[in-house]
């Protein structure tokens, strides 16, 4: 059988990072702010009904659009030669990758106190 040491900071950072905060999270729900139980806060979710389904109906047109979208194109992509499937997905990531490059480097400005605005 195997060590199970190196699992060690694998279960440490799912305790501090997951656990904790559920609980906490759990708490918040189920207490007032005085700390004593209560269910104030899910009597209080139904004033949100309209923007729940809102949001759920945008997560479903966005999804539809997705599929319609994507299913065609990977299908083409699984016709074409591999030199061709490569330039065409390095495309499709190109503007993915732009969105996490200018995210990096702006926090790299703010970290660094410079501000370019």
């Amino acid at each position: 059988m195997k060590s199970r040491k190196p699992s060690i900071p694998y279960i440490i950072w799912m305790v501090v990072f997951t656990m904790i905060p559920i609980i906490m999270i759990g708490f918040t729900a189920f207490t007032d702010k005085n700390g004593n139980f209560s269910l104030q806060a899910f009597t209080n979710a139904f004033y949100y009904t309209n923007i729940f389904v809102k949001s759920l109906w945008i997560a479903l047109i966005s999804t539809a659009i997705c599929l319609v979208l994507a299913y065609p194109l990977a299908y083409l992509l699984t016709r074409m030669k591999e030199s061709t499937q490569n330039t065409l997905i390095m495309l499709l990531m190109i503007p993915m990758w732009m969105n996490f490059l200018l995210k990096n480097l702006r926090m790299g400005d703010a970290f660094a106190g410079q501000r370019s605005d």
